[in-house]
């Protein structure tokens, strides 16, 4: 009997353990299904990716851009009434400015550039410059009137052949130029198909070279301008409403030119010119 008892007791036992067993097991399963999967922030990235087709990531990717265009105007956008409100001196932007874009940083030899003078409080004048790769395109004046910000006026050059109607519009630290060209050559027609803006200094950050160091070093690899000295150019055709391109010449012993570059300051382009 005793052995018996004792085999039946190790038989409830072995039973109470395998159910307590089992009940853990139950508890961890259920566990597992009640706490959510989780995983490091690459796998999820990972998995987000994989699960995203081409079209929906071109789709992503065109709307990010739109979203950047739309902060982009928003941030251009006047903050307050005053900024609005704000009419510029027109004595304020005297002097050269000159395109931000068409400038003689990305064309070795080229440059859109004007002059505001003034001859009154509202009231002065428009120099145009415009070299192109073809040579000087418009080097002309117009006169000017200010009512607030802006100012019409009447574009009329025989050089370019073009006439039109302008629009000069002043804004903090930079100018806007539109032409409505009735006429015009092809290069004028280019440059001005679209409003210019124009600005003090669009070299910022960039070294300007020595004209005279460079023209010196070119010289090293033509032997044809051995003995010549140079020096720049103080012709008013040619320097006129130019800043960042330098012409230079290149003159004998006995004073005489032989030769004529022009140098840019800024990349370093040398151009052999006419010498007449």
């Amino acid at each position: 009997m005793k052995v018996r008892q004792k085999g039946r007791g190790l038989a409830v036992s072995t039973a109470m353990l395998a159910a307590a067993v089992l009940f853990n097991a139950c508890s961890i399963k259920d566990e597992k299904e009640v706490l959510p999967e989780t995983s490091s922030p690459v796998q999820q990235q990972t998995q987000a990716v994989n699960k995203v087709s081409s079209s929906d990531q071109k789709g992503r990717l065109q709307q990010e851009q739109s979203n950047r265009g739309e902060q982009s105007k928003e941030s251009q956008q006047p903050h307050s009434s005053e900024q609005v409100d704000k009419v510029y001196n027109l004595k304020d932007y005297v002097g050269t400015w000159v395109d931000q874009d068409y400038n003689e940083a990305f064309y070795d030899d080229c440059e859109n550039a004007v002059d505001i003078r003034v001859t009154g409080d509202k009231t002065g004048s428009i120099y145009f410059f415009l070299d192109g790769p073809s040579g000087r395109v418009t080097d002309s004046e117009v006169a000017i009137k200010l009512s607030g910000n802006k100012a019409n006026f009447w574009f009329d050059d025989s050089d370019s052949e073009g006439k039109g109607r302008g629009i000069l519009t002043l804004e903090k630290d930079k100018i806007k130029i539109e032409l409505k060209l009735e006429s015009g050559n092809e290069e004028l027609r280019s440059v001005y198909d679209q409003v210019r803006t124009f600005v003090r200094d669009p070299y910022q950050g960039i070294e300007e070279k020595d004209p005279i160091a460079l023209m010196k070093s070119y010289a090293k690899n033509h032997p044809e301008l051995q003995g010549l000295t140079f020096q720049y150019d103080e012709n008013v055709e040619w320097t006129e409403g130019r800043n960042k391109v330098k012409v230079m010449i290149g003159v004998d012993s006995q004073g005489e030119q032989k030769k004529r570059y022009t140098v840019n300051v800024l990349t370093g382009n040398i151009v052999e010119q006419p010498a007449d």
